[in-house]
């Protein structure tokens, strides 16, 4: 129920039906793709194509723990094995994979925060420059900081401030 001029929330989607729906949605784009739902959490899992200048560059085996909370990233582990767990690698222990400063997809538009946006956009840039980088090759952007001067970046281009100083005062 609604109060104090408080909008009432849509009803959620239960979790098995959203595993449905993202399992459509995926069906036209990324068909190797498999969507499933255990304990209440939805995982997306497969082998993601890295397009690269129009032609599949290489594949990872992913596992993708999606979320569609305003207050939570979806999660990204490389499950092949082929990336090292280092920081210098932007990969934490467990498979983890670091994309981006997690602000930097919640304050995206909704319209944005959709499966297909996460897997063109962040998902592609980093296994792309992953790929890169096993070749040798310089990927075409610079890779963020790690730690607190990665936050201190993203903060920064968030709010349109460069310097660490002009940023703090903002924190």
């Amino acid at each position: 129920v609604a109060s104090r001029g408080m909008k009432a929330l849509a009803p959620k989607t239960a979790p098995e039906a959203r595993a449905k729906e993202l399992q459509n949605d995926l069906g036209l784009k990324y068909l190797d793709f498999t969507v499933c739902c255990t304990d209440g959490k939805i995982y997306i899992r497969g082998a993601f194509p890295v397009l690269h200048e129009g032609t599949v560059l290489d594949r990872y085996q992913i596992e993708i723990e999606w979320s569609d909370s305003d207050i939570e990233v979806p999660l990204l582990r490389e499950t092949g094995g082929r990336i090292p767990w280092i920081a210098d690698r932007h990969m934490s222990r467990g498979g983890m994979a670091c994309l981006f400063v997690p602000e930097e997809w919640l304050l995206r538009p909704r319209e944005e925060k959709t499966v297909i946006h996460y897997l063109d956009g962040p998902v592609r840039n980093y296994f792309l420059w992953q790929s890169l980088y096993d070749r040798g090759e310089s990927p075409p952007w610079k890779d963020r900081a790690h730690f607190a001067p990665g936050l201190l970046e993203a903060y920064g281009e968030m709010v349109g401030m460069e310097g660490e100083s002009a940023v703090r005062c903002c924190l």
